[in-house]
């Protein structure tokens, strides 16, 4: 049985919610599921640029998210290891302005079970790596 859920974008929620696994669902799927990302713009992310806020019916928090530093000069070595030679681009920063090339998804949120919970309603939608 899938979970019931509402998305938010009260970016306030995320407080709550901390790294509990990754899925490798592509944007696309995760946009199907959820919708459109939270709109980063009109707040300080941090270190995200996409964020979906995902609120269960029994009150358990969920966040997907990509994981960037945001001086990506410092940070270029980690960034790499996100990426695919085997695809034919370059640079190994392209994932930072593109979603659709972001390889792992984090998942945080208020309690262990969402990970379960976000990716059975992915699955639902389409193939999902856990």
């Amino acid at each position: 049985m899938i979970d019931t859920y509402t998305t938010s974008q009260d970016w306030e929620l995320t407080r709550r919610a901390s790294f509990r696994g990754t899925t490798e669902a592509p944007y696309d799927t995760i946009c199907e599921a959820f919708g459109d990302p939270t709109d980063i713009a009109a707040f300080d992310a941090g270190d995200s640029r996409w964020e979906w806020i995902v609120l269960f019916d029994d009150g358990r928090i969920a966040t997907i998210y990509d994981r960037h530093q945001r001086d990506l000069e410092d940070n270029a070595e980690h960034f790499c290891d996100l990426c695919s030679p085997s695809d034919g681009l370059p640079d190994p920063l392209r994932h930072l302005t593109n979603p659709r090339m972001v390889g792992a998804w984090y998942i945080g949120g208020s309690d262990p079970s969402v990970v379960a919970s976000v990716c059975a309603i992915l699955a639902d939608r389409g193939p999902t790596i856990i």
